[in-house]
């Protein structure tokens, strides 16, 4: 068994001259790679080796760099994700125990304030001395990774260079030639371990995306420009995908999605519109290394409603438990452990939440554990397993796992807030969304929008909730326990303090209708936003998706940006229509004249 970094070597020994990273015209070589590490490594170890190493950069070919060269000097890297708040990324590191942080750039203030040396990652030094990659054991920790706690804290988990190398061993990764992935999920997600070291191992070229966002028609542009093989969605994204414009993954051979339940109309959508695909359901938490089952769909005929999970990966074992850790029978629910390849080491620092989920595998013995995934499952006639829901308030948000208790905790830190609730609500476009409940203080009158932004400051965006609703207190059960159930369902954001102001302009008419077409609701006015109506990060994509089908451009950082439906489509610029298959059906919106010069000058004069 070796390390990332010498399973790397061996196959760069193998094709040095391959083109391993690129990004945009900037190209690495296995070789190339191979070497910059090398240098960089040499630099890091100028500084005491006390402790893992934080990344904080924009997605480039020297994050890949950085990533190798951290490996290579025997420590853990650990990603971070820039959307936490100052506060939230220092007791992150803090858990994590980093010593050091690699930048690409000149450090923020906020980062400067943490008193860590801060390497710049892009400063190459020639003649740097090899590092010697042979004296990091394969159980030594390769990266350190964040995900919520329902304990409010939240947990980091250590994931070892083994963990890695079994997951890229599988088959299913390096069955194709000239493998191409695109690597665009955020690099504090596990699937970016996929997206990079999986690709890497099996000696195929990673295509690095450099921005934080990625709608469907630069998705569509970058399959077919780039030639990509295989790509990661998520499962919401997916669906959004296979929803406005299927074509967009055409040309591509594997489609791994998941995070969530897959859609099975979903697959038909997609593998109708690119013959050929196979459409593949990863599942694993991130304490099993990214993937621990998989299910390849070739043809959706005779799948009820959802993808199955599928079969354990080379090396993993699954078992379906019940409450005493006996095996159920076939066809009934079980709570889903996983023992043996990919099983993290625990999480950091946090001994008795390690013991409580990484328990003895009693089936292996050898002093083995297996992981209490919390999922349940069943398995079906064919050894299948089926997803079937979770023991616990656990969720998947945009892909993250979410506890809402990380959230109660959170509020509770709050000397106005005397009580908090957090539940899961489903969107009208059938995404989750979170709903707090908060009883104020004695003498307090906290306002929403203002607990909104006060937990935007500590926690990442995806763990804030979309309402906060005060109460005078909450209902209890015949226990005197809070009972959720009856906690009312909260207003739709915003929708009842619009104005009700009607567009004033043909553009304005067309995006109110496209924001009621997405977000199914009546009506839109257009000095609201799109996420006060109710918007989220899916149906964003969905927006920008069906405004390109309409022949107007606007990016998923517009949406974001712009406060309201008509600052946004002042912002929209003319461009080819988008072949998607939801445009509305909405009047033809005639161009005045100033827009129809635009048009022309941007498009050409066949416009």
């Amino acid at each position: 068994m070796s390390t990332i970094h010498e399973a790397l070597r061996a196959r760069t020994n193998r094709t040095p001259g391959a083109i391993a990273v690129a990004c945009g015209d900037h190209e690495l070589s296995y070789a190339e790679l191979d070497a910059a590490a090398d240098r960089l490594a040499a630099r890091l170890l100028r500084f005491e080796r006390t402790g893992p190493v934080g990344v904080l950069h924009r997605r480039s070919v020297y994050h890949v760099v950085a990533l190798l060269a951290v490996l290579k000097m025997g420590e853990a890297y650990v990603p971070i994700d820039p959307r936490l708040s100052p506060a939230a990324r220092a007791e992150f590191l803090r858990d994590a125990g980093v010593r050091i942080l690699l930048s690409d750039g000149a450090p923020s203030d906020a980062d400067a304030a943490l008193g860590l040396p801060i390497v710049d990652a892009r400063a190459d030094e020639a003649g740097g001395v090899p590092v010697d990659v042979g004296r990091v054991p394969p159980d030594a920790l390769a990266y350190l990774m964040r995900t919520s706690g329902s304990s409010g804290r939240p947990k980091v988990i250590g994931i070892s260079h083994r963990n890695v190398v079994d997951l890229a061993a599988d088959p299913c990764f390096g069955a194709e030639e000239k493998l191409r992935v695109l690597l665009h999920s955020a690099e504090a997600f596990d699937a970016s371990v996929f997206e990079l070291w999986v690709t890497l191992l099996n000696g195929g070229q990673v295509v690095l995306w450099p921005e934080p966002e990625l709608d469907i028609a630069t998705l569509s542009r970058l399959v077919t420009g780039l030639q990509l093989t295989r790509i990661w969605l998520t499962a919401g994204v997916f669906a959004a995908v296979a929803a406005e414009h299927p074509k967009a993954l055409r040309g591509l051979r594997e489609v791994w999605t998941g995070g969530d339940v897959v859609p099975v109309d979903a697959v038909r959508r997609v593998q109708a519109a690119g013959p050929g695909i196979s459409v593949v359901n990863g599942y694993g938490p991130t304490e099993t290394t990214v993937f621990a089952t998989s299910h390849a769909v070739d043809d959706p005929v005779g799948f009820t409603s959802d993808v199955p999970i599928g079969r354990p990966l080379l090396g993993v074992r699954a078992y379906v438990l019940d409450d005493n850790l006996w095996p159920v029978p076939q066809g009934q629910i079980g709570e889903l452990y996983i023992g043996g390849a990919g099983v993290a080491r625990g999480y950091e620092g946090q001994p008795a939440m390690t013991a409580e989920r990484f328990v003895a595998d009693p089936f292996n013995g050898e002093g083995s554990r297996m992981y209490r995934s919390g999922d349940l499952v069943r398995v079906g006639a064919d050894a299948v397993l089926h997803f079937a829901g979770r023991a616990d308030d656990q969720v998947k948000i945009r892909g993250f796992r979410v506890e809402p208790g990380e959230v109660e905790a959170a509020l509770l830190r709050f000397p106005d807030v005397a009580r908090a609730a957090v539940t899961v609500r489903e969107s009208g476009t059938g995404q989750r969304t979170l709903a707090a409940y908060v009883v104020p203080a004695e003498g307090c009158a906290p306002e929403p929008a203002e607990l909104r932004a006060r937990l935007g400051a500590h926690l990442p965006d995806y763990l804030v909730p979309e309402t906060v609703l005060p109460m005078v207190s909450f209902p209890v059960t015949a226990n005197g326990k809070l009972d959720r159930r009856a906690l009312p369902d909260p207003p739709v954001p915003g929708r009842a303090r619009g104005s009700g102001t009607t567009p004033g302009t043909r553009r304005e008419e067309l995006f109110a209708g496209l924001v009621i077409s997405v977000l199914g609701i009546a009506e839109a006015p257009v000095d609201q936003g799109f996420f006060e109506l109710g918007g989220d990060s899916i149906s964003a994509l969905r927006l920008v998706a069906r405004a390109a089908g309409a022949g107007w451009g606007i990016t998923l950082r517009d949406v974001f940006a712009w406060g309201t439906i008509s600052e946004l489509a002042k912002a929209a610029r003319p461009v080819r229509p988008l072949e998607t298959t939801a445009v509305p059906e909405l009047e033809p919106v005639p161009l005045d004249d100033d827009e129809l010069a635009m048009v022309q000058s941007e498009l050409g004069s066949d416009a």
